[in-house]
């Protein structure tokens, strides 16, 4: 696959996690500086980070946080039977983050709660090669960009 391609494709899966984040879904990331690189994706809204938390009552703040909300969905529509929400687990592409998604991921379900991992192992596939962390993500995307001549349009 092409820089280009590359890019686009980051870009698109950054775009899928902004729209989650703006809907009220929460992202999970493992430390400080993984949050930072997100923000100066542009990506912002309620960022937990896993290495601040034990898991088990993580699952329990996130469920509770979530479950405040009335019930209702990302959409905003009514949850017939308890309710449905989002959490999107963003960890590192490493045998440490893919444990935490895994276990965050099960504590999650187990309360309900819509685990949105799918778009983790996306960026994963198209950086594993260049990127094993989130917190390297921002700039490794700038030198993808300035590879294929494209204008940052981040942080707005």
């Amino acid at each position: 696959m092409n820089d280009l391609k590359r890019l686009e494709r980051v870009e698109q899966a950054l775009d899928e996690i902004r729209s989650l984040c703006e809907s009220g879904a929460v992202l999970i990331v493992e430390g400080m500086k993984d949050k930072a690189s997100l923000e100066e994706l542009g990506i912002h809204g309620n960022i937990l980070m896993v290495s601040h938390h034990a898991l088990f009552p993580l699952a329990d703040r996130i469920h509770d946080e979530l479950s405040s909300r009335g019930g209702k969905d990302i959409s905003g529509a009514t949850a017939n039977s308890g309710f449905s929400a989002v959490a999107v687990i963003l960890t590192d592409w490493d045998s440490k983050g893919d444990e935490l998604a895994e276990r965050i991921g099960i504590y999650l379900r187990h309360r309900g709660i819509r685990v949105e991992d799918s778009i983790r192992m996306r960026i994963a596939s198209l950086v594993r090669k260049e990127v094993y962390d989130v917190e390297s993500l921002y700039s490794y995307l700038e030198k993808l960009r300035l590879a294929v001549g494209a204008k940052t349009v981040w942080s707005e």
